[in-house]
């Protein structure tokens, strides 16, 4: 009984790492395409708009979408770990260019232009924008604490509250 149990215990350590090798390369080849294509080593930020082909359609960073390359570096950086190296400068250049600040705190703005250095100049802050930009850096804390980081999560998070609350 025993040498049977221990045959299908290894029969599904087997099986899980297979999963585990496939979910690597699809990961992989996911983030390497914006890695190679739209990745701005110069800023440690990626372009927004990248055609199916990698070609940048212009210096436009949104918010959202580096938000989501965020989550997704963070989050893979669990199986491929260089990835945290890209990420952690993504989530600087995103809280020096993409946060603005107001009388109620910290937001996080929708776009910045590269090639123009300018921000979106809207003083309207929505909730999703806050939603995803807090989603990302909240991944790269649990991937890579850093109590610098933490400060600017819950001061962002507190201005959150404070601008959406409904009373």
């Amino acid at each position: 009984m025993i040498v049977f149990c221990l045959f299908i215990s290894c029969k599904e350590v087997k099986k899980a790492n297979s999963n585990l090798q496939i979910q690597e390369n699809e990961i992989e080849q996911l983030l390497n395409f914006f890695n190679v294509n739209a990745y701005q080593a110069e800023l440690g930020t990626y372009y927004s708009e990248v055609d199916n082909e990698g070609k940048v359609m212009s210096g436009k960073v949104f918010n959202v979408a580096l938000s989501r390359l965020i989550y997704g570096l963070s989050y893979s950086s669990e199986v491929i770990p260089s990835n945290l190296k890209n990420v952690q400068k993504a989530a600087d250049s995103q809280l020096q260019k993409l946060v603005g600040e107001d009388s109620v705190g910290p937001y996080f703005i929708s776009f910045f232009d590269l090639q123009t250095d300018r921000a979106d100049s809207s003083s309207n802050s929505d909730i999703w924008q806050q939603a995803y930009g807090l989603c990302g850096l909240s991944e790269l804390y649990r991937n890579s604490p850093n109590d610098d980081l933490l400060s600017r999560i819950h001061n962002l998070h507190d201005s959150l509250i404070k601008r959406f609350h409904d009373d």
